[in-house]
């Protein structure tokens, strides 16, 4: 689908003068290049607050011009609905989190590489939708954006201990990390992957997440992560659920294990009290993931990572 109103050299020279930029020559076409330029000129001008003072000032003369340019960051493709709904969806995003990184330039490489600014509009709609009230995932957890949290996009780290050139990353569209509070609760990571389907359940290509949720295994496991959550328009395939369940369970089963190594190895008397807390007196069974209710309260006891989804996260029903 097209843009609902043709972006005239007009609004791209008032659009460009109010965040900032002295344009005296004819806007060019869209391309690649001119969409840069467009993301640079608000990045920019997000620091100086001139975004956010327009987006928040519907009369402002700029107003219109200027969720033209958010617009046409976007370069996925958007229904008219959609379309009218991308300036409001980044005003809610900027007014909580205005120092978020990949919103319109990628994040620096030092996590790394091949990280990108933001490239399809659900990742900006699932967003703003988790920042204007929680959802609550498959597991029963709240899933929320809050305004304490750090916050940044396209997201990208080390999937092991050395970096291959290819397939060596775990992918998070949205990075949050929750800040700890008064030291009585442990600051966490959350990585958001944001799944848009047209119709129907979202369905991933098996190859690729399983290339996906190994990175993130890998990621609970050596600290990287602490929750992982993909997040979908509409509903998950059962196959993408069925994949996501049985690398959980391999989660849990590897975490039996070494608790039941460490048992043997070290003797109790010689661990901490908060060592003791998180070491079970006696070996844990592995046929307990049997017990689906079991196996919840050794998740939540022990605090295993698990890949969590959450369904119908939808900004204004979109």
């Amino acid at each position: 689908m097209g843009c609902t109103r043709i972006f005239t050299p007009d609004d791209h020279r008032e659009s460009m003068k109010s965040l900032g930029r002295n344009i005296n020559q004819p806007a060019e076409p869209l391309t690649k290049e001119r969409r840069e330029a467009i993301r640079e000129a608000l990045h920019r001008s997000v620091a100086s607050r001139t975004l956010m003072d327009i987006l928040n000032k519907p009369e402002h003369p700029a107003n219109p011009a200027v969720k033209n340019l958010l617009v046409k960051t976007i370069p996925s493709e958007m229904t008219r609905e959609e379309i009218a709904q991308v300036p409001d969806a980044f005003r809610v995003i900027l007014n909580d989190h205005p120092t978020a990184m990949g919103l319109f330039l990628a994040a620096t490489k030092e996590r790394a590489p091949g990280q990108s600014p933001v490239q399809h509009h659900y990742e900006i709609f699932s967003t703003a939708a988790l920042v204007e009230k929680p959802h609550t995932t498959q597991s029963g957890k709240t899933l929320s954006i809050d305004n304490l949290d750090r916050l940044d996009f396209g997201m990208k780290m080390a999937a092991d201990y050395t970096q291959p050139k290819r397939f060596g990353t775990i992918e998070a569209d949205m990075l949050v990390t929750k800040k700890g509070f008064l030291g009585l609760v442990d600051e966490k990571t959350v990585g958001i992957d944001a799944k848009y389907s047209k119709t129907g359940d979202y369905s991933a290509k098996k190859t690729e997440l399983e290339r996906q949720i190994e990175g993130i295994r890998k990621g609970f496991g050596d600290g990287k992560l602490d929750e992982f959550v993909f997040v979908t328009n509409r509903g998950f395939s059962p196959k993408f659920k069925e994949m996501v369940d049985e690398v959980n369970l391999k989660i849990v089963i590897e975490v039996i294990r070494e608790k039941n190594i460490q048992l043997h190895e070290i003797p109790r008397e010689l661990l901490t009290a908060e060592e003791k807390e998180n070491q079970p007196s006696t070996p844990i069974p592995e046929n307990i993931i049997k017990d689906k209710d079991a196996m919840s309260q050794l998740v939540s006891k022990y605090h295993i990572s698990q890949i969590d989804l959450c369904e119908h996260v939808k900004f204004r029903d979109l």
